[in-house]
């Protein structure tokens, strides 16, 4: 993923992890048939039972006056000022007015949550996705809170944390791309991060909130080029423990004994923080090559990240028998990524990796339709969307699809979406409620649908916009398309809206047409939504059918101007979210 807070460009991925699992809801289902195999690598982590969070609705949920306010947020407004990050802008993030970072698209429809990291896909809208999915009672008792922004506006923060019993701190820290050495700059932006979790720590500590968990990871971290190829680099993973250890001081002395594990990643964290609130659940892993190496994630293996994922995700692995969740897991063989920077394989690469691709896809189209219910596919190939489409899944009804950011992003993410899924689907089940049931299914395919639309289309390279090989197919398609036809993309430049409205119509007509190529019985329509961030490539994707009516954040500006970008407006005669129906069951599942 790209560092949440860095404002250097990167070669083109996304980014994007969390922590213990703790939650209310029925306790996941036993299954006597698993049996415990997986061995651990060196730094992975088995989650151990989920702890309790209290189920009682907290009913009182009092405001803060301004002079409690006052009160509580005056030493972490200190802290704040001193590290010089009170009511400082934070790269990718709105102000205290509402504002978009300048140049990419005004004033926000709306402001963010404390849960949403910045206004992209993949921590915006599917971070408000997720949340809907959590219990609840959970959602009652437990806030869920950025730390940059928690420091940059305490009192805010503060607010929507009032009336919660505990809450969940999450954070990144910066990435050191190929450095080899310690970077004043970026030891500078590490002070601030540090500092930022100090300042959350104050806050909870003067309001009286339980620290629950807290969540970190950190950012992009490449290895270094050796005589014309990749290698480990060792600084990076020197540079994550002297980090971690800091991290981990800083909270002890803030009085939060439990260790927290720096996995590689960012975008993905507050998702894999929902996820780890619910209890346990066993997974099983089909890796295609789990030795397959990831650049932006220190050439870890693909192995290694699955074992922080599950880590994060508070999900058990396992070996043999029928776990309820399967992960199949697309990646790059050894010989189609010669040079270790994970970019789209040559020729002679794509010879090697092809046949692998079509077997390794064959079987999971093999699979019966309860497995497939219980499958999350993972196109890890690439490091922003997928390779091609023969990792898409064969029905809209598995259980997760993904192919976005680095290796870290995305079986972060895709293995804690798959766990909430699984986890709303077993309270569903438990109520008894056909509707329930059935409105769990119906979420569950909009995700599938709209992760494909975006993945695969949206950002796909080879089939992307063209359905076939876009200039060199090297390159992301989306931003190969906003390139041929002029639209700027780098950070700070303003929008030719009409070519913008084009493309996004465009890129709609396409990937639905190729929706119901794929899925010929799919009812309804998918939606792209610019967002304002400095990536153009990216865009909110709302299915028609959706039952989750989360949008993410919006420019207001470009909805004044073009009102069909409204997350609720009709598009060329395409509702993009349908009103969700009533709470279903007694027992609130969610929406």
């Amino acid at each position: 993923m790209v560092s949440r807070v860095s404002n250097t460009p990167a070669p083109q991925r996304v980014q994007g992890t969390a922590s213990a699992p703790t939650g209310p809801g029925p306790a996941a289902p036993s299954s006597p048939e698993v049996s415990r195999g997986w061995t651990p690598s060196s730094r992975a982590a088995t989650p151990g039972p989920a702890r309790p969070v209290a189920a009682t609705a907290n009913t009182s949920a009092p405001g803060l006056t301004d002079a409690q306010l006052a009160t509580m947020a005056a030493a972490a407004i200190e802290q704040s000022k001193a590290a010089g990050l009170y009511r400082q802008p934070v790269p990718n993030n709105q102000d205290a007015q509402n504002n978009a970072v300048p140049g990419l698209g005004g004033k926000f429809l709306d402001a963010m949550p404390s849960f949403v990291f910045s206004p992209r896909r993949q921590t915006d809208l599917m971070a408000r996705q997720a949340h809907a999915l959590l219990p609840e009672a959970l959602k009652r008792d437990v806030a869920f809170v950025q730390v940059t922004r928690l420091a940059q506006d305490p009192e805010g923060a503060a607010k929507e944390m009032a009336g919660k019993k505990q809450v969940v701190l999450v954070g990144c820290l910066k990435g050191i791309n190929t450095a080899t050495s310690d970077d004043p700059k970026v030891s500078a932006v590490h002070e601030k991060e540090l500092k930022a979790l100090e300042v959350s720590l104050t806050v909870a500590k003067g309001m009286g909130v339980e620290v629950r968990d807290v969540v970190f990871g950190m950012g992009d971290s490449s290895p270094t080029r050796v005589g014309g190829k990749y290698v480990a680099n060792p600084f990076a993973e020197t540079k994550r423990a002297q980090l971690e250890a800091r991290m981990n001081g800083n909270l002890q002395k803030g009085g939060y004994s439990k260790p927290e594990r720096l996995s590689w990643g960012a975008d993905e964290l507050m998702v894999c923080a929902f996820a780890a609130k619910l209890p346990p659940r066993p997974l099983s892993v089909n890796l295609q090559s789990p030795e397959s190496r990831f650049f932006y994630d220190s050439d870890t293996t693909a192995k290694h990240l699955v074992e922080e994922a599950a880590q994060k995700s508070g999900l058990t692995l396992v070996t043999g028998g029928k776990a309820d969740i399967r992960l199949e897991a697309f990646s790059l063989l050894p010989g189609a990524n010669k040079s270790g920077d994970q970019t789209f394989p040559d020729a002679t690469e794509l010879a090697v990796q092809r046949p692998a691709d079509e077997a390794f896809a064959s079987k999971i189209k093999a699979l019966s339709k309860e497995d497939l219910a219980r499958t999350v596919i993972i196109d890890a190939r690439l490091n922003n969307g997928a390779l091609d489409q023969a990792s898409q899944p064969p029905t809209t009804d598995v259980l997760g699809y993904g192919s976005w950011g680095t290796g870290g992003n995305n079986f972060g993410q895709g293995l804690a979406m798959a766990k909430l899924v699984s986890d709303a689907e077993a309270r569903a089940k438990a109520s008894g409620d056909p509707a329930a049931v059935e409105q769990v299914a119906r979420a569950r395919r909009q995700l599938v649908v709209e992760a494909v639309a975006h993945d695969a289309f949206f950002i796909g390279y080879r089939t992307g916009l063209s359905g076939a090989s876009v200039g060199d197919g090297k390159s992301n398609a989306m931003s190969t398309w906003l390139k041929q036809s002029g639209l700027p993309i780098a950070p700070g430049q303003s929008l030719p809206e009409e070519k913008l409205v084009e493309l996004y119509r465009k890129a709609t007509d396409f990937t639905n047409q190729q929706l119901q190529a794929r899925y010929p019985g799919l009812s309804g329509r998918v939606k792209y939504i610019p967002q304002p961030y400095n990536r153009r490539f990216e865009a909110a994707t709302a299915y028609s059918e959706g039952v989750i009516p989360q949008a993410g954040s919006v420019s207001s500006e470009l909805v004044a101007k073009y009102p069909e970008f409204s997350p609720g407006a009709t598009y060329r005669g395409f509702s993009p979210l349908t009103k969700p129906g009533p709470s279903v069951g007694s027992n609130g599942l969610f929406f």
